[in-house]
């Protein structure tokens, strides 16, 4: 590979990290609307606590004083990336920078594990480098700069789902370990319920599509349990001990402590009208497909138009089971992110407590939209494999 060829290659990552400075000191990052003010706030004070060598348990700062479990999971304060920022503050950069800092360099894991898990579905480099592209240049990555909380969300789960890909195809101690990592991480942030979703969407259609293959992978399994016994202990044992600050943050609900307005029925606990207030059909602004960007702001979810056609070509593939494994992942992720719209949420509201205690349904959304560009990168791969060179005029046309 000469220069040019990488230089091209590393072109759209420059380009994207020019306009992405640009975003955090053009308008002024702490300036934008959205939570972008709350989370730098708290983990300015957070980390200024743990530098004096105080875990805050109470924030006086926060309502007249509250417990600090709630920004604390949103804020992921086990997770060793965000001690980043006390690294570069060390170096002699001012909180703000090494704070943008950290957040490029998260969201620049999380895009190599994008890379990595649809290298790992569709087994092309080229085509997960585009991947990668429409990951980039989507509205997803404005969420750096409006809702970390999105960011935080996206890049375990994205990296848990390369390692539990990496476990099924060969179970090796590295995969295990890397999905035990991912689920302390995932765990001990406010993001449980929204890991949980497509990771139960997942399972139950890939368990029903690819049915003749499970008892081979259940007996990779055992035999991978029974080969590495210890490690396997150690890991079940850490992601134990990782529920704790969850459970801990649950149990809550019992003490006489109010969180805010919004928690209706009891300390922590929702109630279903709060939740669908925030389904992605009222906290979002659809933008048209005509109407001009200058209106974009922090509730603003927007998909080219030409993604849509592009994802029209599937009309002219072969149905396969990864597709349609795929499809059934974006479309029941943007289904329950819409909450009672579709009713799946209800049912899931009422069997299970755990989705009383969260109200960002929405957020899931920004999922959906990474499942969907899987999709329509293996659409157009199966669509180039398929018809590269043809002349068919039915295929043109089309």
């Amino acid at each position: 590979m000469n220069f040019l060829t990488k230089l091209f290659i590393a072109a759209p990552f420059l380009l994207w990290l020019f306009l992405t400075m640009q975003a955090f000191h053009g308008d002024g990052f702490l300036s934008n609307n959205g939570d972008a003010i709350d989370f730098y706030r708290y983990t300015n004070y957070f980390l200024n606590n743990i530098e004096r060598g105080v875990y805050p348990f109470w924030n006086p700062f926060d309502s007249w004083g509250r417990p600090d479990d709630v920004l604390a999971r949103m804020m992921g304060e086990f997770n060793p990336f965000l001690y980043l920022v006390v690294l570069f503050k060390k170096c002699g950069f001012s909180f703000l920078i090494a704070y943008e800092m950290y957040l490029i360099i998260y969201f620049c894991v999380g895009a190599f594990g994008f890379y990595c898990l649809i290298h790992k579905i569709v087994g092309d480099r080229f085509w997960a480098y585009v991947g990668v592209l429409f990951m980039l240049f989507l509205n997803y990555a404005t969420n750096l700069y409006t809702n970390i909380l999105v960011i935080y969300m996206t890049v375990p789960t994205l990296w848990f789902f390369v390692f539990f890909l990496s476990f099924i195809d060969k179970p090796k101690r590295w995969n295990f370990l890397g999905c035990v990592l991912t689920l302390m991480v995932i765990g001990t942030t406010y993001i449980p319920v929204y890991f949980i979703i497509p990771l139960v969407i997942f399972i139950t259609a890939a368990s029903i599509l690819y049915i003749r293959e499970l008892p081979s992978y259940w007996q990779q399994t055992i035999s991978f349990i029974k080969k590495h016994p210890v490690i396997f202990f150690l890991g079940i044992v850490s992601i134990g001990l990782a529920m704790v600050p969850p459970l801990r943050w649950i149990l809550l609900t019992k003490q006489d402590v109010v969180f805010g307005w919004r928690y209706s029925q009891n300390s922590m606990e929702l109630g279903i009208n709060d939740i669908i207030s925030s389904s992605s059909i009222c906290h979002y602004w659809w933008i048209g497909f005509l109407k001009l960007l200058k209106s974009y702001s922090f509730v603003s979810f927007y998909v080219p138009v030409i993604f849509f056609i592009v994802a029209l070509v599937g009309g002219m593939v072969a149905a396969s089971r990864r597709l349609m494994v795929e499809a059934c992942v974006f479309l029941f992720i943007f289904a329950f992110s819409m909450t009672s719209a579709t009713k799946i949420f209800d049912f899931f509201y009422t069997i299970c407590p755990i989705f009383h205690f969260y109200r960002n349904y929405h957020l899931i959304i920004w999922l959906a939209l990474l499942a969907f560009i899987i999709f329509v990168v293996d659409v157009l791969k199966t669509f180039v494999d398929d018809y590269a060179g043809s002349l068919n005029p039915w295929v043109i046309a089309w």
